[in-house]
């Protein structure tokens, strides 16, 4: 990013140029503003507390679905059909799956006037959701990408 910003700036066609250039200020460290003197830097990583599934709440979740299969089978009663038997066909499942573009390790050039350079990645990823559906029945439904 940085070599782009140069060769924009200086109106250099060649991106090795403003490369070039780069190096050199780092060298002769004229990049007194800069941490490490232009130098790249590893970003910190930040951490958040994420809030878990608890037991108690897994055992409510089961219990409340569960409950409403129970009163799907009781109150669809077909002529001469189990409601059991067609349950099958009327259940969904959906599975996602998270693709992660960057595992946060980043190097930044940081500003000496900082006194620590953090990148918040726990609750900010660039991510691809791929989510797929279907029927216990064995029949896929769309995939979609997130």
């Amino acid at each position: 990013e940085i070599i782009r910003t140069i060769a924009f700036m200086a109106q250099i066609g060649e991106l090795k140029t403003a490369e070039n250039h780069y190096d050199y200020l780092i060298r002769s460290k004229q990049l007194t503003e800069l941490k490490r003197n232009g130098r790249v830097v590893l970003a910190q990583k930040t951490t958040t507390k994420r809030g878990e599934v608890t037991y108690e709440q897994q055992l409510r979740w089961h219990l409340t679905v569960s409950a409403a299969i129970d009163f799907l089978i009781s109150h669809n009663t077909a002529e001469g059909q189990d409601p059991k038997l067609l349950l099958k066909y009327f259940m969904g499942n959906l599975d996602e799956a998270c693709i992660m573009a960057c595992d946060g390790n980043i190097r930044v050039v940081s500003s000496k006037k900082v006194n620590k350079t953090e990148l918040n990645s726990s609750d900010n990823r660039t991510s691809l959701t791929i989510v797929r559906t279907g029927v216990a029945a064995g029949n896929d439904g769309p995939t979609i990408l997130l």
